[in-house]
């Protein structure tokens, strides 16, 4: 089943960095936070899957939002984004994508292209 959020912060989680650019971040993470119906919101478009027993676990709805909204202040390519995701503590943080659990360009836009234009248009 596709988690809507993640249950917590893990220990080995990226640490905050001391940036103007990560400052940023963190401001609009917490803002994230503050509006946890927008989960809500990706929960019908994201779908819920059972997961097969031989699956890996997919990202939460948390995390493709995040993933989406970072694309977005980032105005990555999906490549893009994989690789800041792979190499950004920053980005990691944000998108509280753990070190273990990074997805590649592909399941980034299969989930993110997921998310439907209305929805989209709710959020903001």
């Amino acid at each position: 089943m596709r988690e809507q959020r993640n249950a917590q912060p893990g220990l080995f989680d990226p640490q905050s960095v001391d940036h103007l650019v990560a400052d940023d971040l963190e401001r609009v993470s917490a803002w994230l936070d503050d509006h946890p119906e927008l989960l809500d919101e990706m929960v019908n478009d994201l779908g819920v899957s059972l997961p097969s027993g031989r699956s890996r676990r997919g990202l939460s709805c948390e995390n493709v939002l995040r993933c989406a909204v970072l694309k977005h202040l980032r105005q990555e390519s999906y490549r893009g984004l994989e690789f800041a995701l792979r190499d950004s503590r920053s980005a990691q943080r944000f998108a509280r994508i753990d070190g273990t659990r990074q997805p590649g360009k592909s399941a980034l836009q299969v989930t993110i292209d997921s998310i439907r234009p209305e929805t989209w248009e709710r959020i903001s």
